[in-house]
């Protein structure tokens, strides 16, 4: 079906439903992040009932495309609703050879018009909704537990990817169900479950949060990514724990490196099972005495991180149980720990960073500069992944989350420890409670604590005993 000078209708997909369409002119196409149409669908194949929903639809396509010209200040002058308060339409049906005048406002048109039944039905107004419009709603429903950037980021490009391989305008009540299911059906071809559950994960989180906002009302379905089913979630690649060459390799490396980067970066991992996300953005304020114990306090507090330019609490650690006022091993303060913390208070204040060195990205964080850093210590090290020798695949990981799974390992051997519990020892590991008791009312005390990392071996004597020998 042809709408002359406005766009046109036909039928779409195994359910015949009938679709709109309109063509944006060349010079507009900028404005629309570089889509050169504006389509959606009616979301049915009955000839009547879509040219009453057509007409809304075709409306609003008009005014966008006007707003888009206003814009450029090359609006052209519109007639008076005074003079014509009806928007004609001659629409061209080549299965039916028959041309029809549908007027979208008014009831009667000019003399010996043909009219459709369609001025009784109400306009269906669609609002529209933008990735940004989106993401702004996701981060009003997280504000306790707001989004960094990398996740404001990774939206942002699945939705890119889905409106550039649709090649319409960035708008998600533009998409229909049929086409979602085509991009689906289009991920899963290219890079299987994986990539299909990437995508669709991000992209059905803004679409429910659109929904939830009413941004789909007078949609006929409403939500079109409501059916969309997610493939099953892959399984990630296994870590490996490092074993005690390997250990030997490394602290002995660290401890002589120039890059205080690498030396304390390495020790505080290996003698607390620490993660670089819990030390990078983690503060001198953070290292205090408890009762004469020198200790590493884990906390959310005076981490911050910019998202979208504004400055706000970080939330690079996960949950609340990745925070924990762990005591700093005996052998780490004894390669001059505290010297070290001093020298960064009195330089650069109680506020700087345990690793002042690294110079902070655009969202204000360490943690991406100082992994690489660390994992290309590391690789010249020969500490590398775990490779199928026939496929060449990589089938297992070994980097310096190598350190959380040794120390897990070593603190499973202080069970008959007194207070080596196996709440406490998730506790020390950062993991998450089991039941209400323990996260709510279980309490671990420094001394307690101590005692177990005391009874941990040192690995600095490790060393030291296999060099000489």
């Amino acid at each position: 079906m042809r709408v002359a000078k406005m766009g046109s209708m036909r039928q779409v997909g195994k359910r015949r439903n009938y679709q709109v369409k309109v063509d944006i002119p060349e010079r507009l196409w900028p404005l629309f992040g570089g889509a050169q149409t504006l389509v959606r669908s009616t979301r049915t194949s009955d000839h009547a009932l879509a040219n009453r929903v057509a007409l809304p639809i075709l409306a609003e396509f008009h005014d966008r495309i006007a707003a888009a010209e206003a814009r450029l200040g090359e609006r052209q002058p519109r007639i008076p609703v005074a003079k014509k308060p009806w928007r004609e339409l001659e629409c061209y049906d080549p299965d039916r050879d028959e041309t029809t005048t549908l007027f979208a406002l008014g009831r009667y048109g000019p003399p010996g018009a043909v009219i459709e039944p369609v001025a009784k039905v109400s306009p269906i107004k669609v609002a529209g909704c933008s990735t940004e419009t989106a993401l702004n709603l996701w981060k009003v429903k997280r504000v306790n537990n707001p989004p960094g950037q990398k996740a404001l980021n990774t939206k942002r490009s699945r939705m890119r990817d889905l409106f550039a391989h649709l090649n319409i305008a960035d708008d998600l009540t533009l998409p229909t169900d049929e086409q979602l299911q085509s991009y689906k059906e289009h991920l899963l071809n290219l890079g299987g479950n994986a990539l299909c559950f990437d995508h669709f994960t991000h992209i059905c989180a803004l679409y429910r949060v659109a929904d939830q906002n009413n941004k789909f009302r007078g949609i006929p379905g409403g939500n079109p990514c409501a059916k969309i089913s997610l493939p099953p979630k892959p399984d990630g690649l296994r870590r490996l724990s490092l074993s005690d060459a390997e250990t030997k390799k490394i602290l002995l490396a660290a401890r002589e490196h120039n890059d205080p980067v690498v030396k304390w970066g390495e020790l505080l991992m290996a003698g607390l099972g620490l993660i670089v996300k819990e030390i990078s953005e983690a503060r001198v304020g953070h290292v205090r005495s408890v009762g004469g114990t020198v200790c590493l306090e884990i906390t959310a507090k005076d981490r911050r991180e910019i998202v979208d330019g504004v400055e706000q609490a970080s939330k690079q650690l996960k949950t609340q149980f990745r925070t924990r006022l762990l005591p700093i091993p005996g052998w780490v303060l004894d390669e001059g720990f505290v010297e070290r913390i001093e020298y960064l208070r009195a330089s650069f204040g109680e506020g700087a960073a345990l690793f002042e060195e690294i110079e902070p990205d655009k969202a204000g964080l360490r943690n991406t500069k100082m992994s690489a850093i660390l994992m290309r210590f590391l690789r010249d090290l020969g500490i590398v992944n775990q490779i199928d020798p026939d496929t060449g695949k990589t089938v297992a990981l070994r980097d310096n989350y190598g350190w959380r799974h040794r120390f897990a390992s070593l603190l499973q051997d202080t069970s008959t420890i007194p207070g080596s519990t196996q709440e406490r020892r998730r506790y020390m590991c950062g993991h998450a409670g089991k039941d209400v008791h323990e996260k709510t009312y279980l309490d671990h005390e420094v001394p307690k604590v101590k005692l177990i990392l005391d009874a941990l071996p040192d690995p600095l004597k490790l060393c030291t005993t296999d060099q000489a020998a």
